[in-house]
Order: C-alpha cells, then sequence, then structure tokens
C-alpha cells in the first residue's frame, strides 16, 4: 500500500504523458476508406469521330490520416470545381458500347496532402458521333440602344452556315444557330464584329450543350434600321400527341425563328416570345420528311400589335426503328410436332 502511494505525483504524470502520446500515435495512424468525391474526366486519346459520356458515380479508395478521410466528403463538395480531383482515362482504343475503363489520377490536382488514391474504374459510354449540317447561322442581337433595330436581311455573316457534332440525343435537339451580338451604343456602320461565339439552340429557343460547331465563331457586319415602336421576338413552335409505335422524331425545325413586332413601347416589353398552333405529331403515319405551315398567334394587348411574319414553315424528319417481336413459345411436348400458329394482337401484348 505504501508502495502505490509512493511518487504519486510522478506516476499521475506519467499516466497523463502517455495518454497524450498514444492519442498522437493513434491520430498517425492511416486508415483506408471507399470515399464518394466529385470528379472530372479527361478522356484522353478518343478518336474523333467518337464521343464519350462517364456513366454514374464513382466511389475512390483513399489512405490516410483518419481525421482527413473523415473530412473529405464535407469538404469536396461537387459545388467547390477548383478542388475537383482529374481523372485520365485513356481511351485511344474505345470501342462504341458501355465498358469499364481504368483512370489515373493527374496529381497535380490532388486536393488533400498526405492522402493517397488509388486508381478507380469508371463506366464510359461511347458513341459514334452524329452530324448535322451544314445550318444557317442567325444573329441575335441581345442589346440593341434605344429606338434601332436590327435589320436581318441587310446584316453579313461569315461563313453563313456551320456544321454540328455530338451525341445523337444533343444533336437532335438543334434547330438552329445563333450568334449573339453585344450592341451597347450606335456604332459606326462599317464595323465588323470578329469571332462572335456560335450556339446551338433548340425549337424553344434553348442553348444546347455537349455539341461541336464548325466553325465555332463567325465575322458578323451587323446593319441597324430606325424602328421606334418595334421589337424582334423570339418564336415558338408547339407540339402535341405522340407518334405512332415504330416512329421517332429525329430532327424538328422552322423558319422563321424570330419576327418583328410592332406596336405600342408599354406592349411590347411583355411581349417575351411568340407561339404558333401546335403541330399534332399524331398526324404524321410514316418515316420521312414532313412540312407543315402553321400560324402564329396574335399576342393580346390593349393596343393594335402588327407581326411582319404570319405563318411559320415547320420540317419536320421522322425515322423508323425496329420493333421488337415477342418469341414464339416452344411446344409443352417436343415430341408433338407443331401445326398451327397463334397471332397475338398487339392490343392483347399491350397488356
Amino acid at each position: 500500500m505504501n508502495f502505490l502511494r509512493k511518487n504519486l505525483g510522478l506516476k499521475l504524470m506519467a499516466l497523463i504523458i502517455s495518454l497524450v502520446v498514444w492519442t498522437y500515435v493513434e491520430s498517425q495512424v492511416l486508415i483506408q476508406d471507399h470515399v464518394q468525391v466529385p470528379f472530372d474526366v479527361d478522356p484522353t486519346g478518343l478518336p474523333l469521330d467518337l464521343t464519350a459520356t462517364v456513366v454514374g458515380r464513382t466511389t475512390v479508395q483513399a489512405k490516410g490520416p483518419p481525421d482527413i478521410i473523415k473530412d473529405i466528403g464535407k469538404n469536396m463538395a461537387p459545388d467547390l470545381s477548383a478542388g475537383k480531383l482529374l481523372l485520365i482515362v485513356d481511351l485511344s482504343r474505345a470501342v462504341p458500347g458501355l465498358n469499364t475503363y481504368s483512370a489515373v489520377f493527374d496529381h497535380r490536382r490532388l486536393p488533400y496532402e498526405g492522402v493517397t488514391w488509388d486508381s478507380p474504374q469508371v463506366i464510359v459510354k461511347v458513341e459514334e458521333k452524329q452530324h448535322k449540317g451544314p445550318l444557317p447561322i442567325e444573329v441575335d442581337a441581345l442589346t440593341v440602344p434605344g429606338t434601332l433595330a436590327l435589320d436581318r436581311q441587310a446584316t453579313t455573316i461569315t461563313p453563313s452556315k456551320a456544321r454540328i457534332s455530338g451525341r445523337a440525343v444533343d444533336v437532335n435537339k438543334v434547330t438552329h444557330l445563333v450568334a449573339q451580338l453585344q450592341i451597347q451604343s450606335n456604332i459606326d456602320p462599317n464595323r465588323v464584329f470578329h469571332n462572335v461565339v456560335v450556339q446551338a439552340r433548340d425549337a424553344a429557343g434553348q442553348d444546347v450543350d455537349h455539341v461541336e460547331i464548325d466553325p465555332s465563331t463567325v465575322d458578323v457586319h451587323p446593319v441597324l434600321i430606325e424602328a421606334s415602336g418595334k421589337r424582334d421576338v423570339l418564336i415558338s413552335v408547339p407540339t402535341h400527341g405522340e407518334l405512332p409505335p415504330g416512329l421517332e422524331l429525329s430532327s424538328y425545325s422552322y423558319k422563321p425563328s424570330h419576327t418583328l413586332v410592332s406596336g405600342q413601347s408599354e406592349d411590347l416589353v411583355s411581349i417575351e416570345k411568340l407561339d404558333t398552333t401546335p403541330i399534332n405529331l399524331g398526324d404524321i403515319m410514316k418515316e420521312g420528311s414532313h412540312s407543315f405551315k402553321v400560324r402564329i398567334v396574335q399576342p393580346k394587348a390593349d393596343n393594335p400589335i402588327s407581326l411582319a411574319d404570319k405563318f411559320v414553315k415547320v420540317t419536320a424528319v421522322v425515322k423508323s426503328y425496329a420493333t421488337k417481336t415477342p418469341p414464339t413459345p416452344a411446344p409443352t411436348n417436343p415430341s408433338v410436332p407443331k401445326t398451327t400458329t397463334q397471332v397475338i394482337p398487339p392490343s392483347v401484348l399491350a397488356h
């Protein structure tokens, strides 16, 4: 008992030091865990006639101090683009289809010191590029000063057409190409805007991303005219109904995509776009190119509104796709020859 009480202060200090050392050593032990982190993918070596899309999310195995490993998921949120990892995937031998590829990290962008990352497997969907064009390029003047308006017929674009390529799902959305201009004040009549970026848009006037445009920039010589009480407005062509089974919409375009609207300024401010009468896709019964002429719906206003165009010409290209037929069931007794064939109506198969 005296032994336990002897040098009690020194023993207590030794115990505290031991706990501190144990805690420090424990914190330095490396742990390994699968973590879910956002990353960019660099598909190196991909043939020019193919496109690649990473499918799904990938967990990455990381090894490092426990406090860092546990903190990675919280600090590497998807919106922290500066901290994203960069995976390099060699697709030089890629073929169309859904396949798994090995990836390596770009060590120049590893955000945590003392953490090692195992090279993960990523699932990549490789497709043949779809091409469309050449498509005419239109000019969209975002800002025109005062009482001026853009004269689209007199405005020149060089070159005036471009081709697009990319995944079929993206290329099929594109209906027209636009070169956007920012005109802040009255300009020199001889001024040419160089290297104006061309953008791909769908039938609703929304930008279509992930498509390649060739050429990607053009030169624009805009011509402005006096147009007090006038406004250039986007046209939208709605659709309803569905195509018959076995048919799908390949492309969809219409002209004009804009028209000049004249009227009182207070009425023009509220007109953001003009709709046409809708096209019923159910009226299309076979594949091929189908043309429609639809009327622009007159906008409602307190004062008279005049439209430079009354009708829009729409072209819808429809193609067929292969439909699967149900397999013929095998006879219950193989020794009995099959003598009759029963045709099952599609309406029954649907149930």
